[in-house]
């Protein structure tokens, strides 16, 4: 019994580190730190093709708004030009611009079917010219 007893308790650690295994990967990952390094710079160089060390580029000057009055009042004045002449929106459609004064009257004197749409929509399971029983 007493063999018995002996082989039930747990064998202690030794207390002994594997020094070998930890400086070993402990170099190998100094290692890969320091070809990290170099490869990244030998890509930069490679790849940029300027010093490290050199001053940086200067941007252009920005454009800015001289006279921010006036290239506002020149926006609305163009804008109001449109509201108030004719013009081709698209010749090969024959889509127009009108002058909104004269759109607003022609809605108005159509009254309630001013907003229908221009072109009747057939049904979609009518086609064109067939009457439906």
């Amino acid at each position: 019994m007493a063999d018995n007893d002996q082989r039930a308790e747990p064998r202690p650690e030794p207390p002994a580190v594997a020094a070998r295994t930890v400086l070993f990967t402990a170099l190998a990952f100094v290692t890969f730190i320091g070809m990290s390094v170099t490869g990244a710079r030998v890509y930069y160089v490679w790849q940029v093709q300027e010093p490290l060390n050199a001053p940086p580029k200067m941007f252009d000057a920005p454009r800015l708004q001289i006279d921010d009055a006036a290239e506002l009042a020149r926006f609305e004045e163009q804008q109001r030009a449109q509201l108030k002449g004719y013009a081709w929106v698209d010749r090969d459609h024959g889509i127009v611009r009108i002058p909104i004064d004269r759109a607003i009257a022609l809605i108005a004197a159509k009254g309630a079917d001013g907003y229908a749409p221009i072109d009747p929509v057939e049904p979609a399971g009518n086609p064109a010219g067939r009457s439906t029983p």
